[in-house]
C-alpha cells in the first residue's frame, strides 16, 4: 500500500487440510493433576481443636471397696444341742437376736468347758441372754457381770448361789430396758428375783 505496509495473500484453494498431529488431552481425573485451586476446596480450614478425640471416660463406676462382714458365727454341734432345750434353734441361728449373742458369748466361756457340766452352760448362757435382751451395757450395776475368768454366783447381783445354782438375784433400779426372755423360767433353783424399778416387758 501507499505507506509501504504489504498484504500476504495465500491461496489455499490448493491447500490440503492438515489435521492437528495431537489429539488435546482429556483432563485428568486423577488428583496428582487436579488443578490448585480444586485442591484448595478439599483442605479443610485450619482449627485450634486436637486431632484426636479425647479418651471417652470408662461406663462404669469406680468399685468401692465395701468392708467385708464378719463371718456368722457357726454355734458347735454339742453347745448347740445344749442351748436348743432353753432356746428354740431358729432363734440361735439368727445373728440379729439376744439368744445368738448369747450363744457367741458362750463359745468363747471357757469356765463352763468342756461344757460337760451342762446346767452350768445354760445358767450361764441364761444370764448372758438376760444381759443382752434388756441392754446390758445400760446397767447401771454390770461390772464383773459376764466376767469370763468369774463363777456366775460372783457376778455384781447375783446375791446368792447353793451348789452352784444361782439363788438370789437383785437387778432392781438398775436401768433394764426390753423384754424379759422367757428362758429365764429355766432357772428353776431361783427363790428371789427383783427385777423392780427397771422398763421391762414379758412375763417369766
Amino acid at each position: 500500500d501507499d505507506h509501504g505496509n504489504f498484504t500476504l495473500s495465500i491461496d489455499c484453494g490448493a491447500c490440503a487440510t492438515v489435521e492437528p498431529t495431537h489429539h488435546p488431552t482429556a483432563p485428568s481425573t486423577d488428583s496428582a493433576t487436579e488443578p490448585i485451586w480444586n485442591s484448595a476446596v478439599l483442605t479443610a480450614s485450619p482449627t485450634t481443636s486436637p486431632t484426636i478425640s479425647p479418651t471417652i471416660s470408662p461406663t462404669t463406676s469406680p468399685t468401692t471397696a465395701i468392708p467385708t462382714p464378719p463371718p456368722t458365727l457357726i454355734i458347735p454341734a454339742q453347745i448347740f444341742d445344749i442351748l436348743a432345750q432353753v432356746s428354740s434353734a431358729d432363734d440361735l441361728n439368727d445373728p440379729s437376736s439376744a439368744q445368738h449373742q448369747a450363744a457367741r458369748w458362750a463359745v468363747d466361756d471357757k469356765s463352763a468347758n468342756p461344757y460337760n457340766n451342762n446346767p452350768t452352760l445354760v445358767q450361764r448362757y441364761v444370764l448372758a441372754l438376760l444381759y443382752y435382751s434388756t441392754n446390758g451395757r445400760g446397767w447401771e450395776r454390770q461390772a464383773d457381770f459376764l466376767n469370763h475368768a468369774k463363777s456366775e454366783c460372783q457376778w455384781v447381783s447375783i446375791d446368792e448361789c447353793i451348789d452352784g445354782a444361782v439363788v438370789t438375784m437383785d437387778l432392781d433400779h438398775n436401768n433394764l430396758a426390753g423384754p424379759i426372755p422367757s428362758e429365764l423360767g429355766s432357772l428353776t433353783k431361783v427363790k428371789h428375783l427383783d427385777l423392780d424399778g427397771n422398763s421391762l416387758t414379758g412375763t417369766i
